[in-house]
């Protein structure tokens, strides 16, 4: 899944992941691949639940450092205070990892919409993910989201 969908599930606003009758039973649609059909509606949405891409408590925590720092010292580098890149000292495992960050966004669609219009922001929402981590920070209306290929 993408991390553009993964945003958009959470506001609420995709059409591609719902829960829909068909005949005597209900498709579940998770980006617009067939899961399965049940025969009872609250299987149904169970199992749409259990597809629901789930926050990844340690990348949240590593957003939640980073928020802090970007609404304190903005870097359009992503560089940390001290000047290191991003990932340094953050404890992240081993994989690929990407971050993308907004300042003075009032919500989550305005920092969408700003990282979609940004050549080096949209193809981090569009790219195929692993695990996200979100944070926001309210005094600059900051969001960091980090994601794991």
């Amino acid at each position: 899944m993408t991390l553009l969908t993964t945003l958009l599930l959470l506001l609420g606003m995709t059409s591609t992941s719902f829960v829909s009758g068909e005949g005597t039973g209900y498709v579940v649609y998770m980006d617009s691949e067939r899961l399965g059909w049940y025969e009872i509606q609250s299987q149904a949405e169970q199992a749409y639940n259990l597809a629901l891409p789930i926050e990844d408590a340690r990348l949240h925590e590593a957003s939640c450092v980073r928020v802090w720092e970007m609404a304190r010292n903005w870097s359009m580098a992503h560089l940390r205070p001290s000047g290191d890149r991003w990932w340094m000292g953050l404890e992240l495992t081993s994989g690929t990892y990407s971050e993308i960050a907004a300042i003075h966004a009032l919500t989550l669609e305005v920092a969408i919409d700003a990282w979609l219009g940004s050549p080096d922001h949209a193809p981090v929402l569009e790219a195929v993910m692993s695990a996200y981590g979100m944070c926001y920070e309210p005094v600059n209306n900051t969001w960091v989201v980090i994601v794991r290929r």
